[in-house]
């Protein structure tokens, strides 16, 4: 995989930067604050001896000295430096100034009758954050140190958790051969990632499945239209002009055009994906549908048709793949039979369609006539209905079988 520019790369740089700023933030805050604390201490101290001159002068009439031997009173501002002089005149409420030999000085006004007096606060001495501050900062270092290493082992701990279930998917994807379907054996940890393989594992094996749907149906109509096609190639190639059919050759070409446009049809809906819509449908209704529509059934008088499927059972299936599965089974039926004679009953979850057949053709049944091409010597069709009909049964995962004991039978079980 290419690391250049990868999410992985991404998050620890990011990860790793945020918490350098960070912790150089949280450094210059804590040295602000200590600065700040230092200084306000000397401000109060001030404060305090101001407090106290006052208070002394207003009891005895005499001027104190100050308490602190880093503490003077002076008569006014010209008795210090011309430096501070200077920014007292450019800041007139300052009351912490440098002094030129890198001290710090703390002032503050003091009124003793009709005098004013400056109470200066030499704390050059006092000032330990500046000493202290070389030290601090080795401190402060190996600990910014201790937090970016935390955070390169927390940002290849992060990078790892969120990448290393893509990679996976994309791995799984990229080496699916497309025979079986796609499947996410590993846990994704992760809800948005588990959200994520079951997007792309349905749509992986959507996809799968609509190509081999469209495989099927190119490998399909190339064989099972194959026979039907020939046979009315040479039926008609057999033919004069103003050549009359015989009653045999006109039946295989009504047959074989039949066939062909049944096949059509079933291929055509195989490969469509609106074969994947299902809804519930009654079977009766459906049943009863297909028999007033059949062409042979619809018409014939003497046909003695028995149907005992009750009115409440309902399937879930393709309202087209089911009509297309009824009418190949009556075409079946009607087109084997050796009586005019048709059953159909429900029994349980299992659909029976029934018809009498010769015995000739009771030696041969077996589940290959499920197979194109597959027919009894005896038969006049092409041998390509059954095999539609077990693919409509493969679609929905239905099971389908045949059994000839008195009458020839085809059993068509709706799931559990």
């Amino acid at each position: 995989m290419n690391k250049s520019g990868s999410i992985k790369s991404r998050i620890r740089g990011l990860l790793v930067i945020f918490t350098m700023i960070l912790s150089l933030l949280l450094v210059l805050l804590m040295l602000a604050y200590s600065w700040l604390v230092e200084d306000n201490i000397f401000n109060r101290m001030v404060l305090d001896e101001t407090r106290y001159l006052e208070q002394h002068f207003q009891a005895t009439g005499e001027l104190a000295s100050a308490r602190y031997p880093f503490m003077t009173l002076y008569s006014g501002w010209s008795e210090l430096p011309e430096s501070v002089q200077l920014l007292h005149q450019q800041s007139p409420e300052r009351v912490e100034f440098p002094l030129p030999n890198r001290g710090t000085i703390h002032t503050r006004s003091v009124q003793l009758g009709q005098q004013s007096w400056l109470l200066v606060a030499n704390v050059s001495a006092y000032e330990v954050s500046r000493d202290y501050l070389p030290a601090l900062l080795r401190w402060l270092a190996a600990m910014i140190l201790l937090v970016c290493l935390v955070a390169i082992a927390l940002s290849i701990y992060l990078s790892n958790w969120v990448v290393k279930p893509i990679e996976y998917l994309a791995d799984k994807v990229a080496s699916h051969d497309g025979k079986m379907p796609l499947k996410f054996t590993r846990p994704l940890k992760s809800r948005e990632m588990s959200a994520l393989g079951a997007v792309i594992e349905t749509n992986v094996n959507r996809f799968q499945k609509a190509l081999k749907r469209e495989t099927d149906f190119t490998r399909d109509i190339s064989h099972e239209l194959r026979t039907p096609t020939t046979v009315l190639k040479m039926k008609l190639s057999t033919l004069s002009a103003g050549s009359k059919l015989s009653s045999p050759t006109l039946s295989q070409l009504k047959q074989s055009s039949q066939q062909i446009e049944q096949t059509i049809e079933v291929l055509l809906t195989l490969s469509r994906n609106e074969s994947l819509a299902t809804e519930k449908l009654s079977l009766l209704a459906q049943i009863e549908q297909s028999l007033i529509t059949h062409p042979v059934l619809a018409r014939a008088d003497d046909y003695e048709v028995s149907v005992a499927v009750s009115a409440g059972f309902y399937v879930v299936t393709n309202a087209n793949l089911l009509q297309l599965l009824l009418n190949n089974l009556l075409d079946n039926a009607v087109n084997h039979t050796s009586e005019s004679v048709l059953s159909i009953q429900l029994t349980g979850s299992t659909l029976s369609v029934i018809n009498p057949i010769s015995s000739a053709d009771k030696a041969v049944v077996s589940d290959a006539l499920m197979q194109p091409g597959e027919k009894s010597q005896a038969s006049r069709g092409m041998g390509q209905g059954l095999h539609l009909v077990q693919r409509i049964c493969d679609r929905f995962g239905w099971q389908l079988s045949v059994q000839a004991l008195d009458d020839f039978q085809i059993d068509i079980k709706f799931g559990d």
